[in-house]
């Protein structure tokens, strides 16, 4: 074991041979956008590089570093295994851009969707408030067809003026073009026009938003995905291309079920799309207030690890996060194949 007085008084000759034949070592490093959450479903905070472990398929990648990523701030906290050092380690992704987030809206002719939804939209104003400032929002809504309510915007009254008209079917959209990033410039109209089921509505979506630059998170407002049979509930075969898709565009999903009922059967759906997004899923029909200030309180910010993926599988892309010594749910954004 060498110590740094050491390798002050070693022979320079010593030093010069050893910088001659000296291996180099490459590192490959992966970022991982993570959010951690309690049973509660309220953030995790304060967490640095000792509390994280990272595996590719069985393989542990090592953690070199943590960054907490303050969607209210424009600052980045570096977080070091002691937890007592600020320095600026990775850059966030999508710094060129505002962060972008997509209502998208779910209608439904049953009592339940509809009652539960005008619930929620009284308390909808909250959640947008609490989102990072600059922060473009979107609201794409899924009736008998997919349609575009309303571009990405920074005018708050216009989004919910967009999410009103979303409750119900049909009404026009719109399909003008405006400044990048816009949704009407990278939407299949025709095909939307088209989408038969809230998937194939998603898939179509979350391809668009593979055509803007950066992370987007989506917030579904909805009630349902997959069909119910007496073997329980499946999901349907456009849901596969529509998680493909959401993965490619590096977009999250957070589930509020509007549904106005304690337990559904299709709420087994807009759970799996949640988790496999690195999302949450949370109902509204009791207290839609706290659960719109809780995931308020989750979009507020994120952990960037930075991990060595050297000598890993490069065949492998599903990254697991865990705590090591602490209860609580880690949440992975999807990363493009």
């Amino acid at each position: 074991e060498w110590s740094a007085e050491d390798l002050a008084t070693e022979d320079p000759a010593n030093q010069v041979a050893d910088a001659r034949f000296g291996e180099t070592i490459e590192v490959t490093v992966a970022s991982l956008v993570t959010r951690v959450v309690d049973s509660h479903g309220e953030p995790i905070l304060g967490l640095g590089p000792d509390d994280f472990r990272v595996r590719l398929g069985r393989q542990e990648a090592t953690v070199l570093a943590v960054d907490w990523v303050d969607q209210s701030r424009p600052a980045l906290k570096s977080l070091s295994a002691d937890r007592s050092h600020d320095i600026p380690r990775l850059a966030p992704p999508s710094t060129s851009t505002a962060p972008l987030f997509l209502f998208f809206t779910q209608a439904g002719l049953d009592k339940s969707y509809t009652t539960g939804a005008m619930r929620f939209h009284q308390v909808v104003d909250e959640l947008i408030a609490d989102l990072p400032p600059g922060a473009l929002i979107g609201v794409v809504a899924f009736d008998s067809q997919l349609r575009l309510r309303q571009d990405f915007t920074d005018d708050h009254p216009r989004v919910m003026e967009a999410l009103k008209r979303s409750i119900g079917f049909g009404g026009l959209g719109t399909e003008r073009r405006q400044p990048p990033p816009s949704l009407a410039a990278t939407l299949d109209f025709r095909a939307a026009r088209d989408a038969a089921s809230p998937e194939v509505a998603l898939r179509l979506t979350a391809e668009a938003l593979g055509r803007l630059p950066g992370e987007k998170t989506m917030i579904y407002l909805g009630w349902g995905l997959g069909t119910f049979s007496r073997e329980g509930v499946r999901m349907t075969a456009d849901y596969e291309p529509a998680r493909l898709a959401l993965r490619q565009a590096n977009t999250t999903v957070f589930v509020l079920d509007t549904t106005d009922a304690d337990s559904h059967s299709l709420e087994v759906g807009l759970q799996r799309v949640a988790r496999d997004t690195g999302g949450t899923y949370e109902k509204t029909n009791q207290f839609p207030r706290r659960a719109a200030a809780r995931l308020g309180r989750t979009l507020g910010g994120y952990y960037l690890i930075a991990v060595d993926r050297s000598g890993l599988n490069a065949n492998r892309k599903e990254w697991r996060v865990e705590l090591r010594e602490r209860p609580g749910t880690v949440l992975v954004a999807p990363t493009p194949r």
